[in-house]
């Protein structure tokens, strides 16, 4: 998980490109695995000196997770549980981080709504694993808006579709 965190906030920082470093990143972070990946980013892009916010509805109780949590609101970073209503304006990029490939069967809620309302964004996504709530791997993805996606896999790899 650290090291996928890692690796999500590096791809982030590779894909803005910011040379100030001040964008705004909302991440959306689902409640197992792919959801600590994007805690751990979250601890990291503030170091990298960005603004993250993170959006956590169903948080686990298990202490690794509420550690992870711990550490990013110890650094300031906003811990929600609902999506900003503004976030075509406030963000430059938002990190996927809901679900991986284990997901199977349609989203319940609050996750079903989230992903719907990314479907009309324009802002760049970046997803661990795949998109959540799509089918497939590498190479494609089935469904979902027009625009600009970048996976980070498990392995470390970086895939871009725009």
């Amino acid at each position: 998980m650290e090291l996928a965190g890692l690796s999500v906030s590096q791809a982030v920082d590779n894909f803005l490109q910011q040379s100030t470093r001040s964008a705004s990143v909302l991440i959306l972070c689902g409640p197992g695995n792919n959801g600590g990946d994007g805690l751990v980013a979250a601890r990291h892009l503030f170091h990298f000196g960005y603004r993250p916010v993170v959006v956590y509805p169903k948080r686990s109780s298990k202490p690794l997770f509420l550690n992870l949590v711990k550490q990013c609101e110890d650094l300031g970073v906003e811990v929600g549980e609902e999506l900003p209503g503004d976030i075509e304006g406030r963000f430059d990029c938002i990190i996927d981080a809901l679900f991986g490939f284990g997901t199977t069967g349609a989203l319940r809620p609050p996750f079903d709504s989230m992903v719907q309302r990314l479907t009309g964004v324009t802002t760049p996504i970046v997803s661990v694993d795949i998109p959540s709530g799509k089918k497939g791997g590498r190479g494609g993805r089935e469904g979902g808006r027009e625009g600009c996606f970048v996976w980070v896999w498990d392995d470390g790899g970086v895939e871009a579709a725009v």
